[in-house]
């Protein structure tokens, strides 16, 4: 049986809660999390750290639990707590700890706010545009509005519109009711603000999730938008889920040296994909730019300059064959036999199969959604032709 939950527009503070909830089933797939304990299941260690900022393992009755509480004690020299209070009924567990001795505190990002501020922000701002939408929609419905003078007038105006709506034709034949009838017209221009409604509802949703290391369209423009400007806003995807990467590596380095455990975290989902894109644009821009000068540099200064002052003092018909044909076999085929571009190549045909294997492994996660594998099967389309194409030229 499906379940059905009544929607109200003007409910503010139970629709931001369920956009919330919406967003948090998407980003609790960011990270990929391995070798785990099995007390700490991967979903609920991402929801504390997404939902509360932070999250604290500590070893109850020889088990491994994360676990949240009250953060205090005495601060240290940069005014961060020193303790915390947990208090978990289920495991009968109600203790102050030592954050430094007793576990391992993890952090969602560097300022410990988790997504949930985020979210609010701009599902606060969304909530309030679809109420504004839902009633310029409703406004639509009557584009004048009739009003009547006395009770006879309004009898026959409904009796009027009652006709209307049944698809019959009626007449009104008494003078005093077109007297005691206006008609005020309610519709401006509706067209305009419908459109400006739906882009502003689009910047926030781009907005958002870009904030979160999604390239979605936040301009408000209705003309088409150009590669340079799509690619514009790549470099500000980046920093905070990176941020959000670097705590749980280093917790979970220091997890791992204290409780001899094997963990290991990474991107996971469209996240993943989106790293290996970023990482391999880098790569490929440095090692396009580094060799070029070698094998550039060598084959044009040496064999140019000996063959060519050579035979212009000699005559023009016995020396001609000799220097052009020693001098340009030689130094043609020594650079590119042994030449850095060679081995370029080489390294950069490895990397993309590589790269292809790795977005064939990805394909099995059943987390991904069908726009993300549609993303994948598509980078590995690409891979594939660019491998082809260098392997045809």
């Amino acid at each position: 049986m499906i379940r059905t939950i009544d929607y109200n527009v003007t409910n503010k503070t139970g629709n931001v809660n369920t956009l919330t909830r919406y967003m948090l089933a998407k980003t609790l797939s960011m990270f990929e999390w391995e070798n785990l304990p099995l007390t700490i299941p991967k979903k609920e260690l991402e929801k504390q750290l997404q939902v509360n900022g932070y999250t604290f393992i500590t070893e109850i009755n020889g088990e491994l639990y994360a676990l949240t509480g009250g953060l205090g004690g005495e601060t240290d020299v940069y005014g961060n707590p020193t303790e915390i209070t947990i208090n978990n009924v289920a495991l009968n567990f109600n203790k102050t700890l030592s954050i430094k001795d007793d576990g391992i505190l993890i952090f969602n990002d560097d300022m410990e706010m988790g997504l949930i501020p985020l979210f609010t922000r701009y599902f606060s701002q969304i909530v309030e545009n679809d109420i504004n939408l839902s009633m310029l929609g409703i406004s639509s419905r009557t584009p004048i509005l009739l009003t009547a003078s006395d009770t006879k007038t309004k009898a026959s105006l409904d009796l009027f519109l009652k006709k209307l709506i049944d698809g019959e034709f009626s007449v009104i034949g008494e003078n005093p009711i077109f007297e005691g009838v206006r008609a005020l017209n309610l519709n401006g221009n509706n067209t305009s603000t419908f459109n400006a409604l739906i882009e502003y509802n689009q910047y926030l949703k781009g907005s958002l999730y870009n904030e979160i290391g999604i390239n979605a369209n936040s301009v408000m423009k209705r003309e088409r938008l150009s590669s340079e400007e799509v690619k514009a806003n790549d470099d500000t995807l980046f920093p905070f889920i990176y941020n959000m990467l670097a705590n749980r590596l280093q917790s979970v380095e220091r997890l791992n040296e204290k409780y001899g455990l094997t963990i290991a975290v990474d991107f996971g989902s469209i996240w993943k994909v989106k790293a290996i894109e970023k990482i391999d644009n880098i790569v490929s821009r440095e090692t396009d730019n580094e060799p070029t000068n070698e094998p550039i540099n060598e084959p044009i200064n040496e064999p140019l300059n000996e063959p060519l002052n050579e035979p212009l003092n000699e005559p023009l018909n016995e020396p001609l064959k000799e220097p052009i044909n020693e001098p340009q076999n030689e130094p043609q085929n020594e650079p590119s036999t042994d030449s850095t571009k060679d081995r370029i190549n080489d390294y950069l045909t490895e990397t993309t199969l590589s790269e292809i294997e790795q977005a064939k492994e990805m394909l099995a996660d059943e987390t991904l959604s069908e726009d993300d594998k549609a993303e994948l099967l598509t980078i590995i389309e690409d891979l594939e032709k660019g491998l082809q194409n260098a392997i045809d030229e």
